[in-house]
């Protein structure tokens, strides 16, 4: 009888210590270490650089006339809206009697868009624009003085006259000059005055 009551307590006890090495198993020794707390995170977005030409606020017509000495008056006035295009704003000045000269100013003011693939900047915009316009017969200009970029156009179709376009922040701008005494469209005389013209131009749409 106190064979079998020893045995018994001697398992009890053998239980005891196993249970003991299986509830311990995998634990740290030492003090229980405290949890990190969740690091707390938000979404933020970065917002838009301002642009610079607005498109709301280009000068009109006959504002950039006044600008201009020697420019012929307004003939055509198209203030597009953004219909697949960048709104802005185009004006043909044309010569009155013997004077055949004429010039269109075109400026594409880019805003800033988002769609499926996020946040599209009006720079960025203008930028694609202007790149997917050229053509491999345009002639890059390095030393223009105005905008970031520029470059001849090639005539349309052999048309008399010079093209000039260029890229200046958010906006694509293009001067078309012809002078109405048919000089070749890669002439010095024609791309001079071009060049001028497009100096003006550009300098009478600056934001105020």
């Amino acid at each position: 009888m106190r064979t079998h009551l020893s045995r018994t307590r001697g398992w009890a006890v053998f239980g005891l210590v196993i249970a003991a090495l299986v509830g311990g198993c995998g634990r740290p020794s030492g003090p229980p270490q405290p949890r990190p707390a969740p690091i707390a995170t938000t979404t933020s977005t970065t917002p838009a650089p301002p642009l610079k030409y607005n498109s709301a606020q280009l000068p009109n017509c006959a504002t950039i006339h006044a600008e201009v000495p020697g420019l012929p008056p307004p003939e055509r006035v198209n203030d597009s809206t953004d219909n697949g295009i960048a709104p802005g704003r185009s004006c043909t000045f044309r010569g009155i009697g013997d004077d055949e000269s004429y010039a269109d100013l075109s400026v594409a003011a880019w805003e800033h868009s988002e769609n499926a693939y996020g946040p599209q900047l009006g720079n960025k915009r203008a930028k694609e624009d202007f790149n997917r316009r050229a053509t491999p017969q345009d002639e890059q200009i390095s030393d223009l003085g105005i905008g970031a970029e520029a470059r001849w156009s090639d005539p349309d179709g052999g048309r008399a006259g010079c093209r000039l376009a260029v890229l200046d922040d958010n906006a694509v701008i293009s001067v078309f000059y012809v002078s109405g005494k048919n000089d070749p469209p890669r002439g010095e005389q024609c791309r001079t005055r071009t060049t001028d013209l497009a100096t003006q131009l550009y300098t009478a749409i600056q934001p105020q």
